[in-house]
């Protein structure tokens, strides 16, 4: 009797282990099919807001102008994609690989690309207003005129980006590896490049009036025609170089 039982319950368990397998494959399988349609939506009709696209393959498709407002494309991969002036407003793009990808004019407020690889990719006057770029890799990649006001690049990867013009106020580059990046002209009022390394960058015309430097490495930066107006330094002090009540000399930074 005891044997009996015993072989009842393990086919039952057996069953329920297969019963489970069923199920989970079932349900990829419908995550698939649901994947597929949204990519066929978004191709056919360029508008596809609040639609799950992760882990889709959309490598170097043509989506300029498309709609994916709110939208899930975690892990996607995105490399040589064209998203020009698309609107990705609130999107979640976590590790999102957009290598080499044209986003000019792409709005992208709000939405979240912490540990993206965006390197070499072209975000001219795009608008970055909120998003997250955490820990992102940005090497080599093109913001001039970009808005990134507010925006989150805490240990961010951004040697040798252009960033001619942007606008960054208050913007986080805390822990952020800047060497040989370009701000040259670029509104940084108030952003915090606490840590951060400016090493070789250019900084000449850029505004950083209230911005904190300390503890930030800056050797060999430039910094002509640059105001620092209430800026922290990298030693704590406090410049008063560019205000129109005190036009102290530029702050020696080496």
């Amino acid at each position: 009797m005891r044997r009996w039982l015993g072989r009842f319950g393990l086919g039952i368990s057996l069953g329920l282990v297969i019963l489970g397998s069923e199920i989970a494959t079932a349900q990829v399988q419908e995550n698939i099919r649901q994947l597929d349609e949204n990519i066929q939506r978004l191709m056919a009709t360029r508008d596809c807001d609040r639609c799950d696209l992760q882990a889709a393959q959309l490598g170097g498709k043509h989506l300029e102008r498309v709609s994916l407002q709110t939208s899930d494309l975690r892990r996607a991969n995105l490399q040589f994609v064209d998203l020009s002036f698309a609107n990705l407003r609130g999107s979640s793009l976590q590790g999102v690989d957009l290598t080499s990808a044209h986003l000019r004019g792409t709005i992208l407020m709000g939405s979240s690309l912490r540990q993206g690889v965006l390197t070499q990719a072209v975000l001219v006057d795009a608008q970055l207003q909120g998003v997250d770029l955490s820990a992102a890799d940005l090497t080599g990649a093109d913001l001039m005129g970009a808005n990134l006001t507010d925006a989150d690049l805490n240990r961010a990867t951004l040697q040798t980006m252009q960033a001619q013009g942007a606008i960054a106020p208050r913007s986080n580059f805390v822990w952020a590896n800047v060497q040989a990046a370009n701000f040259h002209g670029a509104d940084l009022t108030g952003a915090d490049f606490d840590h951060a390394d400016l090493r070789g960058a250019d900084l000449s015309g850029a505004d950083l009036s209230g911005a904190n430097l300390r503890d930030a490495l800056i050797d060999g930066a430039r910094i002509e025609g640059a105001v620092f107006c209430e800026a922290v330094m990298p030693d704590g002090t406090v410049s008063m170089q560019g205000c129109e009540a005190d036009m102290g000399p530029t702050p020696d930074l080496e």
